[in-house]
Formats: structure tokens, sequence, C-alpha cells
């Protein structure tokens, strides 16, 4: 009833679940620190492999979409990529203006780098997404908690009330 719309702890603390109340608000509040930190370092990571991209392989930063920062990290150059798809017969992927997508890089192991920093940032984004998940289940739980110890809390009470009939 009234404590299964309370935030995380809430309604626990309300029936007098002090123990269970701290938990789920400490769960609250770490879990929304993890997503924080989480959404932060993808963001880092993302103006990290941007930047290494235009400095080592001529990215021009403006209007790209995260699938051509992927094309980027597959193919040493635009060329490559290009002629990849062309073999494939895949001229949807196919970039027709090269100035405006163009990027060569410099050497394998800079390109890896990228790589691994824009799998980084990924990673950082999905990580996030779990955490989310986690938060909804601790309101649930939480919800579910706080019904339950409600429904004890007025059994107890209701079974502590004492009648004290005199007759006379």
């Amino acid at each position: 009833r009234r404590v299964l719309f309370r935030s995380p702890g809430l309604g626990e603390h309300y029936t007098g679940s002090y123990h269970k109340a701290h938990f789920f608000m400490a769960s609250e509040v770490t879990l929304w620190l993890a997503y924080a930190g989480f959404i932060s370092y993808r963001e880092w990571r993302k103006q990290d492999y941007k930047t290494f991209a235009a400095t080592y392989a001529g990215v021009d930063l403006h209007g790209k979409s995260d699938s051509y920062f992927i094309d980027v990290g597959n193919y040493n150059s635009i060329y490559n990529f290009n002629a990849a798809k062309l073999r494939d017969r895949n001229l949807n992927k196919y970039y027709r203006d090269v100035d405006t997508y163009y990027w060569q890089w410099q050497d394998k192991a800079r390109r890896d780098k990228f790589d691994q920093l824009r799998i980084s940032s990924d990673l950082a984004h999905n990580r996030s997404m779990f955490v989310i998940g986690a938060i909804l289940a601790n309101h649930v739980l939480s919800a579910i908690d706080a019904v339950w110890s409600a429904h004890k809390y007025e059994k107890a009470r209701e079974a502590s009330l004492n009648w004290d009939i005199k007759f006379g």
C-alpha cells in the first residue's frame, strides 16, 4: 500500500526494519554512484579514442557516427575499407565521400590502441546498462520486502492490542 511506492529503504524504515532499510538505501546510493562512474569513464574513453583517431589517422571528428569509429578500428584506411565493401558488393556501407570520411592509420599498433580505447568505452556503457538493471531490481526487491514487512508489522500491532473489559 503506502510502503510500496516509497524509494528503496523508506518502506522498511516505516515498518521498523532498520537494518533492511539501511541495506536498501546503501545499495541505492552505491548503484547510482557506480552508474555515474561508468558513464563518466565511458565519456572520457570516447573522447580519448576520438582524439587518438584524429591525431594518428587523420580523422575529421565532425558528424561521425559510432559505427564509423568501429570501421576506423577495423581497417587500416578508408581505401582498405571501401575495397572490402566493393568485394562484398555491400554498397550501402561504402564511403563515397572519401575526403569527409578519410582515415589512414600510421601503423597497426596505433590502430590496435585506438580499438582498445573504443572497446573500453563500449564496455563501460554496457556495464552502466547492467547497473540500471540492478537499480530496477533493487527497487522491486525493496518494494516486495516493504509490503511484506508492512504486513508483518500490521499483524504484530493487531496481536499486541489488549482488551481490558470490566463488568460491573
